[in-house]
C-alpha cells in the first residue's frame, strides 16, 4: 500500500463512524507469520508436485514422437531448481525445509530416461559438467542448460552432490521432441501451444483426471507445434488482412496523404479477424486426432480420454453448442476422439505403426 493509500485509510478510520461492532478475533501478527510460512511451505509442497506431474506426462510424449516432430533435440530427463527461482521470502522455508539454495537441484528425474538410469536423483545438486563447475544461481541454471539441452548424443559428465557426498555420473543424452513445456499458475482452465513451447495452467491441472487425460491435453497442444499450425494461422491472418486492406481500396479509396481512409482500415482488420479465424475449428480438430496419436505412442491408456470433453462441456454448457466458435463443439470433440481411438486399435489390432492419416 503506498503512502498516501495508508495516509488515506488512516484518515478514515479516524474521522468516521462506520467501523465493525462485532467482538471478532485479532490476530497477532507474530502467530500470522507462524501460519503463513506454513502456507507457504504447502505452496512449495504443490509446484514441485504440479511440475513433477506435468513433466512425468511431458517425457513420455516427447520421447515416443520423434517420428512426428519438426524439431527434435537431445536431453536427459531431468527437471531443475534453486531457491532463487522463488521470491524472497519463500527463500529460508527453501533452504531450511527442503535443502534448496542457489546451487542447481534436480526435483524430478523422469522414468526410463537417462538421468534415471544413470542414477540421478530427486535432491541432488549439479555443480558441475564435463570436468567444470557450473557456479551457483542463475549463471549456473544457464550453463547447465547450455550442455544439457544440446543437439548431441556425446555422453555428459555431471559432478553431483548426492546426500552430502560428492560423485560423478555418467549420463547418454537422447533424443526428443524440441517442445519444452511451461506450468502457468492461473486458475483458468487452459492450455495453449505457440510453435515452440507448450503452456498448460494449474487450472487445467486440477481439472484433468489422471495422466490419461493429461496427455491428451499435452499431445494435443504438441500437435499445434508438429503440424504447424501457429505459422498457418498467421499466413491466414495476413492473406486476410491483404484481402481487406484491397476491398478497402476499392471501397473507399485512399485517405489524407495517402494513408488507408477509416473505413479501408476498418476492412483491413476485419480481413485480419477473418484471417485469424480461418479454418481453426479444422486446426483444434487436427490437434485433437494427432494429439490422441501422440498420448497412445507414448503408452497411455487413451480408450477412456474422451470423457474429459463430457465434463468441460458440464463444465462450460455453451460449448456444447453444435455451432462452435474457434474449437469445435464438446460433443464433436468427443465422438471425435472415440473414432481416433478407434483407429488406433484397429491399428494395434494389425501391427500397423501409428501414424495419423494424411488426406
Amino acid at each position: 500500500m503506498s503512502r498516501i493509500s495508508t495516509f488515506l485509510v488512516t484518515g478514515i478510520m479516524l474521522f468516521s463512524g462506520c467501523a465493525p461492532t462485532t467482538n471478532f478475533p485479532k490476530i497477532d501478527d507474530s502467530v500470522a507469520e507462524t501460519e503463513a510460512r506454513r502456507q507457504r511451505i504447502e505452496v512449495i509442497n504443490s509446484t514441485l508436485e504440479q511440475i513433477a506431474t506435468v513433466q512425468s506426462v511431458w517425457w513420455p510424449i516427447v520421447k515416443h514422437n520423434v517420428e512426428l516432430c519438426r524439431k527434435t533435440r537431445y536431453a536427459i530427463g531431468i527437471s531443475t531448481m534453486q531457491a532463487s527461482f522463488f521470491p524472497p521470502d519463500y527463500r529460508n522455508i527453501l533452504i531450511s525445509s527442503f535443502a534448496m539454495d542457489d546451487k542447481v537441484t534436480t526435483i524430478f528425474a523422469a522414468n526410463r530416461s537417462p538421468a534415471k538410469a544413470a542414477g540421478i536423483q530427486k535432491g541432488d545438486k549439479i555443480v558441475g559438467v564435463n570436468g567444470k563447475g557450473i557456479g551457483t544461481g542463475k549463471r549456473a541454471h544457464r550453463n547447465l542448460s547450455r550442455v544439457l539441452n544440446g543437439n548431441t548424443s556425446v555422453p555428459i559428465s555431471m559432478e553431483v552432490l548426492s546426500s552430502g557426498k560428492r560423485k560423478i555420473i555418467t549420463v547418454t543424452p537422447t533424443k526428443i521432441c524440441d517442445y519444452p513445456i511451461e506450468l502457468l499458475r492461473d486458475a483458468n482452465v487452459n492450455a495453449f501451444a505457440d510453435g515452440s513451447t507448450i503452456y498448460i495452467t494449474t487450472g487445467m491441472l486440477g481439472f484433468v483426471e489422471g495422466r490419461e487425460e493429461l496427455a491428451l491435453v499435452i499431445g494435443h497442444e504438441m500437435a499445434h507445434n508438429t503440424r504447424n499450425h501457429m505459422r498457418s494461422k498467421m499466413t491466414n491472418r495476413m492473406i486476410g488482412a491483404l484481402i481487406g486492406a484491397l476491398a478497402g481500396a476499392a471501397i473507399y479509396g485512399p485517405g489524407p496523404y495517402g494513408t488507408p481512409s477509416a473505413g479501408a482500415q476498418q476492412m483491413t482488420n476485419l480481413g485480419t479477424d477473418a484471417g485469424s479465424l480461418a479454418f481453426s475449428q479444422e486446426f483444434e480438430a487436427e490437434a485433437d486426432y494427432v494429439g490422441v496419436y501422440h498420448a497412445a505412442r507414448a503408452g497411455f491408456h487413451i480408450e477412456e480420454a474422451a470423457m474429459m470433453w463430457r465434463r468441460m462441456g458440464a463444465a462450460n454448457p455453451r460449448s456444447i453448442s453444435l455451432i462452435g466458435t474457434t474449437h469445435p463443439s464438446t460433443a464433436k470433440r468427443y465422438l471425435a476422439i472415440e473414432k481416433a481411438v478407434e483407429e488406433i486399435r484397429h491399428k494395434r489390432w494389425n501391427g500397423e505403426p501409428l501414424i495419423p492419416e494424411e488426406q
